[in-house]
């Protein structure tokens, strides 16, 4: 079976619900996948120089002999969506038929992770088994004016083109009025091989300091000021931040709060044994309230009980005692936590829907 899937992340970046649903979908017999890397949404900034002089994201793995990667090459104006059609012309026209020449088999499938306006070229020219939209995020609070204006338009057009849509959190479900036949709610989960090797590794001894832990992406939704509280609250304890960091980071830290680089995905299971509890402090805005964090998932892999802020799907979780909240935490306070879920689980009645 053929899948061509438009992902709304890079393959070289930290693995991420998309690159899982492809390791699920090679388990699921797709054997001829086609990878589009995003394209951009909005107009260039200064501040992607950084990004391409400084690129401290880590990579996923390696690519699976049934991937191929693609990563088109366009103007980036999508936002004025007539002026990108017509400048982009040779340069779509020439990516729509290089996705046409690998496809090998009659039973082939579209999954768009972003909404573009190339997706809906290709969905416009080639003909698919069936057609779906994977929600990892609400894509259209990444941006701002007449980029966001873009993207919820183009997100709206998709919701109405294709025949499933699944979506990663329950609020995302109710903003677009997805719970219906045609939609399904498909929570982020735990990758098996790194819950096998959670389960086999041994905890690091326990020193005399409470370790929290964070690994993931630094940005704008990074909550440093319950970061900063916890620090306060705990002075004898270390708090370790890892991961890329894209965001302004407080002038001083205090001396048991330190940042670490991004690591490659094989050695976060490594990391997070070092931790009594992880940490997920994020902000709560419009772009995290449709957030279901992988991180959660792989901590609870290890073991280790959860710190969060009552942000998107992490909010029931603290309703339901699965999980500390920043805002009352204590190390003598007990909960109850979730037991994990591997994307296997997660996927797999989507696959089996696919599939009929």
């Amino acid at each position: 079976m053929d899948l061509i899937y438009f992902s709304p992340v890079p393959w070289n970046s930290i693995a991420q619900r998309p690159h899982f649903f492809i390791k699920e979908a090679i388990k699921q017999g797709f054997d001829n996948i086609i990878w589009v890397n995003p394209t951009p949404s909005r107009f260039p900034e200064l501040y992607d120089l950084r990004r391409v002089l400084s690129p401290f994201e880590a990579s996923s793995f390696d690519i699976p002999p049934q991937v191929k990667v693609i990563s088109p090459r366009l103007i980036p104006i999508e936002p004025f969506n007539s002026g990108y059609k017509l400048l982009n012309k040779s340069k779509l026209d020439i990516i729509v038929a290089e996705i046409k020449s690998e496809i090998k088999h009659e039973s082939r499938h579209i999954v768009v992770g972003k909404p573009c306006l190339l997706a809906e070229k290709v969905l416009a020219e080639i003909d698919f088994t069936s057609t779906a939209l994977d929600m990892m995020d609400d894509f259209p609070c990444f941006f701002s004016g007449l980029s966001r204006v873009s993207v919820g338009k183009t997100l709206e057009r998709m919701i109405q083109q294709v025949d499933l849509c699944i979506y990663s959190s329950t609020s995302l479900g109710e903003k677009y009025s997805l719970t219906n036949l045609n939609s399904m709610l498909v929570l982020n989960a735990c990758d098996e091989h790194f819950l096998q090797k959670a389960q086999s590794r041994k905890r690091n001894p326990r020193t005399e300091k409470l370790i929290f832990g964070y690994v993931g992406t630094v940005a704008t939704w990074f909550d440093w000021d319950v970061v900063l509280k916890l620090s306060s609250q705990y002075p004898e304890s270390e708090i370790h931040i890892v991961g890329p960091n894209y965001s302004s980071t407080p002038s001083a830290l205090p001396t048991n709060v330190t940042l670490f680089p991004a690591i490659e995905h094989s050695k976060v299971s490594e990391v997070i044994a070092t931790f009594d509890y992880g940490l997920i402090p994020f902000k709560q805005n419009e772009l995290t309230e449709s957030v279901d964090p992988v991180k959660y998932y792989e901590y609870l892999a290890h073991q280790i009980p959860v710190i969060s802020t009552p942000f998107g799907q992490m909010k029931y979780r603290i309703e339901n005692n699965n999980v500390h909240d920043f805002s009352v935490f204590s190390v003598n306070y007990q909960i109850e936590p979730e037991s994990t879920v591997t994307w296997h689980n997660r996927f797999r009645p989507f696959f089996n829907l696919l599939k009929q």
